[in-house]
């Protein structure tokens, strides 16, 4: 009996030992589940207030896209500024049911001793939280970079010419600025050109051999994306039509820059009125038509100038020479938006007179120098002059042997060097950066042509009826332009040496130096100097902004004839652009940093 009663106390003790050990265990499972039950909770939150502080820059992000410039509506935001080279702008505080605070910080670069915002990059920060656990906050900082043409000395959607042809920096040739093709950069020589910017390309270098050369890549290379190039400018076209605010003009037209204004010469219509044909052309906004009195009349640029009224055709003529209208008529003001577009019909033929000349055609005649800001677009070519092309005279007949010897020389067109001008800096006889002098150093000109960009080579626009022909050496077969029909015609000698075609085969309209600021644009053509590889050898160009074309073009070729080239990026152009300026379609913003930073975003005061 005692045997029996001792094992079932033995019994009782084992079972109860295994009710305490699975006690222990589920004590230890429940502890577990809670645990992993509260560790979830907590990786769902951290989740959660992460993606808070996605939907806060993704907010921000689309107002970026909508309007890069959102931030500085002081109604919606508080801009509080540091002495670090930064702005930073937060929402004004609201009620905030998405759990979220956004600051974003626009980078400021030191400009000639002056921090300037820049328009291209900003940073996004955004700190999220969950309602369950407020005080557990992420934030993201994202880096954002926006694309711009004018951010480079020179980009090109291709380094081939129309006709398929490679275009090749060689020895020799510099470029002070960034640099971009969307294909291949061919380079040759030795030792071969130099980039004193960061160069970008989206196919290759060729040859590759060259890519590793730091002597010609001072600033580096590297392949990129591609820039999308837009099919057209008729961005430019709507922004001078609606609501008054641009300029509109059709058919040829002549302008010449004067400081902040301009005057603008151009033909506008024909009419059959009886048996006569008349031409009525337009002077700063002011009609007139003109009926030579004496062939002479024809190059003088004088005779009888009517106004036209409905009420009174044949009325007295109003001015007996240009040079009282010029006198009587002021200059006209830059559009308050900064637009000026040209449009009219469209021949991509520039290589002869009359199509360069055609009073109906989208061409734009330009020189001048001026201050303030302004982008003028057309639908056809821009043609950049020396002299003022709304100055019809013929230069052979100005009373003058000598070509242009009495029109006004404006060597190109250019910013006035009081207000913005450049100089170069450099550190132990080397390029290191452009610095922007003057006392306003906001002057910025645009110039946008649907097809392409030349300096004014040879011929000179004219004005004359279309019905009036004259007896000229050679002949004329058109009377709105003063040339040649067609373009240089270089000859041989009878030792078979290239000879350059004299004044009679066209007035040479291109200078020996010209000078040129601003940021140059072409849709579907080229930049270059008209007839290049024609007439005689030239001086240099020296370009001050940037350079977008199409497909490369040409100015020259080495020591034979056009001209050489100092092409220098605008500094400014890096961080904005000429009004309503010309922009990638792929443009956006995109990512260049995003990552997760412990510090967070706060509310800032009012």
């Amino acid at each position: 009996m005692f045997q029996a009663s001792n094992e079932k106390g033995n019994t009782l003790v084992l079972v109860l030992a295994v009710m305490a050990v699975g006690a222990l265990l589920l004590m230890g499972a429940l502890r577990l589940s809670d645990n992993q039950t509260l560790q979830v909770f907590g990786f769902l939150n951290r989740e959660d207030a992460l993606k808070h502080a996605e939907l806060g820059y993704n907010k921000y992000l689309w107002e970026l896209n909508q309007d890069s410039t959102f931030y500085l509506d002081s109604s919606r935001f508080i801009k509080t500024l540091d002495n670090n080279a930064k702005s930073v702008y937060q929402p004004i505080a609201q009620p905030n049911e998405d759990n979220y605070l956004v600051e974003i910080e626009i980078p400021k670069e030191l400009l000639d001793s002056t921090y300037v915002p820049v328009s291209n990059r900003v940073t996004i920060r955004s700190t999220g939280w969950t309602n369950r656990e407020p005080d557990k906050k992420r934030t993201l900082q994202v880096g954002l970079v926006k694309r711009s043409f004018a951010q480079y000395c020179m980009i090109t959607d291709s380094d081939l010419t129309s006709e398929g042809e490679k275009i090749v920096w060689t020895s020799g040739e510099k470029c002070y600025g960034p640099l971009h093709t969307n294909g291949t950069l061919y380079i040759d020589g030795s030792p071969g050109p130099v980039f004193y910017g960061p160069v970008t390309y989206g196919v290759a270098i060729n040859p590759s051999s060259k890519a590793k050369d730091k002597s010609i890549f001072k600033a580096g290379q590297a392949k990129t994306t591609p820039l999308n190039w837009p099919s057209s400018n008729s961005v430019l076209m709507k922004a001078a039509r609606i609501g008054g605010l641009g300029h509109y003009y059709n058919g040829r037209t002549c302008i010449m820059l004067h400081d902040d204004g301009y005057d603008v010469r151009r033909w506008v219509s024909t009419e059959i009125i009886g048996n006569q044909t008349i031409d009525t052309w337009e002077y700063n906004g002011h009609l007139y038509q003109f009926e030579k009195t004496t062939n002479a009349d024809l190059y003088q640029d004088k005779g009888n100038f009517y106004f036209p009224s409905k009420a009174a055709r044949d009325g007295k003529p109003s001015f007996t020479s240009f040079s009282e209208i010029r006198s009587a008529y002021r200059s006209l003001s830059y559009p308050s938006n900064g637009v000026i577009y040209v449009n009219g019909g469209t021949n991509p033929d520039y290589t002869n007179a009359t199509s360069k000349c055609d009073p109906t055609l989208g061409n734009v005649f330009i020189s001048g120098q001026m201050e303030g800001q302004l982008t003028i677009g057309c639908s056809n070519d821009i043609f950049i002059t020396a002299y003022d092309p709304t100055d019809w005279r013929n230069p052979w007949k100005n009373g003058d042997s000598t070509v242009f010897k009495s029109f006004t020389k404006t060597g190109g067109v250019r910013y006035r060097s009081s207000s913005t001008d450049f100089k170069p800096v450099k550190i132990g006889g080397v390029w290191d950066h452009t610095e922007v002098t003057g006392s306003n150093r906001d002057d910025m000109l645009g110039l946008v042509a649907d097809n392409n960009i030349f300096i004014l080579h040879y011929s000179w626009p004219a004005q004359i009826t279309q019905k009036e022909k004259i007896t000229e050496k050679p002949p004329r077969s058109d009377t709105l332009y003063y040339g040649a029909y067609g373009g240089w015609t270089n000859g041989t000698n009878a030792n078979g040496i290239e000879t350059f075609p004299t004044k009679n085969s066209g007035p040479d309209s291109a200078p020996y130096d010209i000078l040129i600021h601003g940021a140059l644009f072409t849709t579907k053509g080229s930049y270059g100097y008209e007839e290049w590889d024609l007439g005689p050898e030239k001086g240099k160009i020296t370009l001050v902004g940037s350079i977008a074309q199409r497909n490369r073009g040409v100015v020259g070729r080495v020591n034979k004839s056009g001209y050489d080239k100092d092409y220098t990026h605008d500094p400014r152009m890096l961080y904005t652009s000429p009004p309503h300026y010309i922009e990638p379609t792929n443009t956006g913003w995109q990512v260049g940093e995003w990552k997760e930073i412990s510090t967070q975003v706060t509310k800032a005061s009012d």
